[in-house]
């Protein structure tokens, strides 16, 4: 019998486990889930923190914001897949 999700082990050190099951608790959901939120979220603030990190990509964004400000429209999302 396969499963479309693989299943994981794992150990989590003693205040993590407590800190994971009072989160678990409090959103009403089980252990599990409530662990796997946390790695999603972790995995989530990792990408966060590489673009936050990198030079071209803040000045690309930060030259954006300001044509935006400007009250340029740029191009349509359309036109650059094209």
């Amino acid at each position: 019998m396969t499963t479309k999700n693989p299943r994981l082990m794992v150990t989590l050190e003693a205040p993590v486990y407590s800190q994971v099951k009072e989160i678990a608790k409090q959103c009403g959901i089980s252990l599990s889930l409530a662990v796997r939120d946390l790695i999603k979220k972790a995995i989530e603030w990792d990408a966060t923190f590489q673009a936050l990190s990198d030079k071209n990509m803040m000045e690309d964004i930060s030259e954006s914001l300001q044509e935006i400000k400007n009250g340029e429209k740029g191009k349509n999302w359309r036109q650059v897949l094209k």
